[in-house]
Formats: C-alpha cells, sequence, structure tokens
C-alpha cells in the first residue's frame, strides 16, 4: 500500500485509528449484545461489559500499530490507559443510561455513545495516554513549530 505511505503522517495515524476502531466496535457491540440480550444486564451495564472488551483490543491493537512512537513508559501508559478509560467508560455509561432513560433505543443510544467516545479517546490516547510528539516542523495544535 505504497499510497498509503504517501498520506501525511496524521491522516495515516488517524486511519490507523479509525481501522483497529472497526475491529474494536465490532467486538464492543458484540460484548454489549451479548450481555444485554443473552444474559439481561441493564444497558449501562452492558456499555461496561462492551467497553471493557472493545478497550482491551485498543489498548494492544493502538499501542503497537497507532501510537508506537509514543513517548511514555509502558508501565506509566498502561495506568494511564486505564485511568482515561474509566473515565471515558463512566461518561459513555452515564450517556447511555440518560439516553435510555429518555426513552431511546438501547443500540440507538449505543451509536451515538460510540460515536462520541470514538473522537474522545483518540484525542486522550494520542496527548495523554502514548503522548505522541509533533514530528521536527510540523506545527502543533497552537500554530508554534515541534
Amino acid at each position: 500500500m505504497k499510497w498509503f505511505e504517501t498520506l501525511p503522517k496524521s491522516i495515516r495515524r488517524f486511519a490507523s485509528y479509525a481501522m483497529i476502531g472497526i475491529l474494536d466496535t465490532f467486538l464492543d457491540w458484540g460484548a454489549f449484545t451479548l450481555s444485554y440480550e443473552l444474559v439481561h444486564l441493564t444497558p449501562h451495564v452492558s456499555q461496561g461489559v462492551g467497553y471493557f472488551v472493545g478497550a482491551i483490543s485498543s489498548y494492544l491493537l493502538n499501542g503497537h500499530f497507532t501510537f508506537r512512537d509514543g513517548h511514555e513508559r509502558p508501565w506509566l501508559k498502561f495506568i494511564k490507559f486505564a485511568a482515561w478509560n474509566v473515565f471515558s467508560l463512566l461518561i459513555s455509561a452515564w450517556l447511555i443510561a440518560l439516553l435510555t432513560r429518555w426513552g431511546m433505543n438501547a443500540y440507538f443510544a449505543k451509536f451515538f455513545v460510540t460515536l462520541e467516545v470514538s473522537l474522545v479517546n483518540y484525542v486522550g490516547y494520542k496527548y495523554l495516554v502514548f503522548r505522541v510528539k509533533p514530528e521536527h516542523g510540523q506545527k502543533r495544535e497552537g500554530g508554534d513549530e515541534a
């Protein structure tokens, strides 16, 4: 896939995150559906089960492929990943509980929460968990060069 390598690194990184995210989402939704439909857990508890399964996959795959150039010690990276995901899980479970309490179907609520969590987690993973620094000559968010 030579054409992929010609894209800017930031686009390749986000594309990698998105592709891994598709797999993580299938795992998350599978675990959510099994726990909701077969085990009959509540939507927000099922969200926790699905989120946990997707997060493990995300840590392993994104740490190896997407953010492999991060500048964080492995043990600290894991602690930050776990803390970030507890924060993200609490928000997503709260949102699912709120949306279903307002009458939204659990699967529609899960869909909207999945979109929100995906974007928030990308930012958290990149800048807080894996601590990816801009390449030399790339501009940071604030406009100054690295």
